[in-house]
């Protein structure tokens, strides 16, 4: 038989961390690209488009 591999849990009640913990993870695995992030943003559905950013007076253009 073999040889069983170390495992970790997360254990905790609903709205701990948890998954915070995982995506966290994610993001840091992946160094040098922001799609995890953007990812991340998405499924949580915190995703701003730039036309809502306009209208928030957050959205600066500087290309010229």
């Amino acid at each position: 038989m073999g040889r069983l591999a170390r495992v970790n849990l997360l254990v905790g009640t609903n709205n701990c961390g948890k998954t915070s913990v995982l995506e966290a993870l994610q993001i840091l695995v992946a160094p040098g690209t922001p799609v995890p992030l953007f990812a991340t943003l998405a499924r949580r559905g915190e995703t701003r488009h730039e036309s809502d950013e306009r209208e928030m007076g957050l959205f600066s253009d500087i290309r010229g």
